[in-house]
């Protein structure tokens, strides 16, 4: 059952088709999905703000079914679909995480050129 949030971008439910994992790691996972009719495909992981997906390298929607899975919409054929969960969070956290090495280690270097500086003589 879609959820109506997202049954504009996904339409109904049905059709018959074939979905292969071909690669996984915990942030990027790819499939192969075969379809004669095209619709929606539902994958066995819960739907989550973050993740975006790409269908033969466009980007698609990523839709929620069933209450709590991820779903997106194919035509039909032989696709590649990519899922990858790049929240804007862990991008800002990762921004400000590289802003304080940098000031730690500016300030590090301005210690060590005050403590060795040549004197006034």
């Amino acid at each position: 059952m879609v959820h109506a949030r997202f049954r504009e971008i996904l339409g109904e439910a049905g059709g018959n088709g074939t979905v292969q994992l071909t690669h996984y790691q915990p942030n990027e996972l790819r499939y192969t999905v075969e379809s004669a009719k095209g619709g929606v495909v539902a994958f066995s992981e819960i739907y989550y703000p973050g993740w975006t997906a790409t269908v033969d390298g466009k980007d698609v929607p990523v839709g929620r079914v069933n209450y709590v899975l991820r779903a997106l919409r194919v035509e039909p054929g032989k696709h590649e679909v990519v899922l990858e969960f790049r929240p804007s969070s862990v991008t800002a956290t990762s921004a400000v995480a590289y802003g304080c090495i940098f000031l730690i280690f500016a300030g590090f270097a301005f210690g060590l050129y005050r403590r060795f500086r040549p004197s006034k003589a």
